[in-house]
């Protein structure tokens, strides 16, 4: 589909840039008359050469599947991070193919061999999506363009156009990522244009639906299968309820805290010991982190007071079980 947009938009650059007879282009317009769809095509087709010629004032545009635009060194903010949850977001320019400063950036965290899907899907009829992945983030669209060139900060790893076609003719088709395996391990973008919009209402909207990506909801530096607790208790000091134990809450690595691992003790009585007494939940409570402790002193990572203390607190801790 692509190639055919490409051959279509030199075939027409061609008519305007060489001011051809009125002959050549009747030619191409019965041409195109035989067929309902390329005649739809051929008409949004000829706007676009009508927008483009505004554009460059006049002056030839070498359109060979390749960005028009100069490229430019301006400074460009992402708009969200992908997580599990669909987005609705708005493109605020018309015919972004040729300028990467007004394309609509996003990132989201990933693996290496983390197989994911991202679908983009146009809300406004009118809107033609288009979609780049990359490796890693930058802040500027300097070197970045729909030839696929991605800059000095990103490396391509894959394009999206016309996929998915939509349920009613409007403009081409949506761009869908399906089940792209991922090569490294970090942060990646995605780069949403309006490749051949036939709309002038702006702001174009749509919709973005991503599959298999997994956020770091607590920003701990880990996230998917890595995350051994994906909601840290990020706290300075260990609590237990609301004692403050004035323990420095130190990270174990793997996006574990040592006040998460005292959390996993209290849900694990809460869950197996579910038609206990509260006493007997508190001795069992008080067990649990008695162990834990024990851990921690080996590990240099507590004093032998700081044990003791953590033992006294757990056989109090009656509120957690009430």
């Amino acid at each position: 589909m692509k190639n055919f947009k490409n051959f279509c938009y030199i075939l027409i650059v061609m008519v305007f840039v060489t001011s051809c007879s009125n002959g050549v282009g009747e030619t191409l317009d019965s041409s195109l008359q035989n067929d309902g769809v390329l005649d739809a095509r051929a008409a949004k087709l000829q706007e676009y050469n009508q927008f483009m010629a505004s554009e460059t004032s006049g002056k030839s545009a070498s359109i060979l599947g390749k960005s028009t635009s100069k490229k430019n060194s301006d400074l460009i903010s992402y708009k969200g991070e992908l997580c599990g949850d669909r987005i609705y977001a708005e493109h605020e320019n018309a015919r972004t193919r040729g300028d990467a400063s007004k394309w609509d950036y996003y990132s989201f965290r990933a693996n290496a061999g983390d197989i994911i899907s991202i679908a983009i899907t146009r809300v406004s009829s009118g809107m033609d999506p288009a979609a780049y992945l990359y490796f890693g983030t930058t802040n500027s669209s300097d070197g970045i363009d729909s030839s696929g060139n991605a800059g000095p900060e990103l490396e391509y790893i894959e394009e999206a156009d016309d996929e998915f076609e939509p349920d009613s003719y409007s403009c081409w088709g949506d761009p869908v990522f399906e089940d792209v395996e991922l090569p490294y391990s970090g942060m990646y973008t995605i780069a949403i244009y309006d490749y051949f919009s036939c709309t002038n209402d702006l702001p174009l909207k749509y919709m973005i639906e991503p599959k298999g990506i997994i956020c770091d909801y607590d920003d701990d530096g880990f996230y998917g299968t890595l995350d051994e607790h994906p909601n840290s208790i990020m706290t300075e000091t260990i609590f237990i309820h609301t004692t403050d134990t004035e323990i420095k809450n130190e990270n174990l690595g793997k996006g574990t805290y040592m006040a998460d691992l005292i959390q996993d003790v209290v849900v694990y009585v809460n869950e197996n010991y579910r038609n206990a007494s509260t006493r007997s939940k508190v001795r069992e409570f008080e067990r649990r982190v008695h162990t834990v402790a024990g851990e921690w002193y080996v590990a240099r990572l507590i004093t032998s007071q700081q044990r003791l203390l953590l033992d006294r607190i757990a056989s109090q801790a009656t509120e957690l079980f009430n």
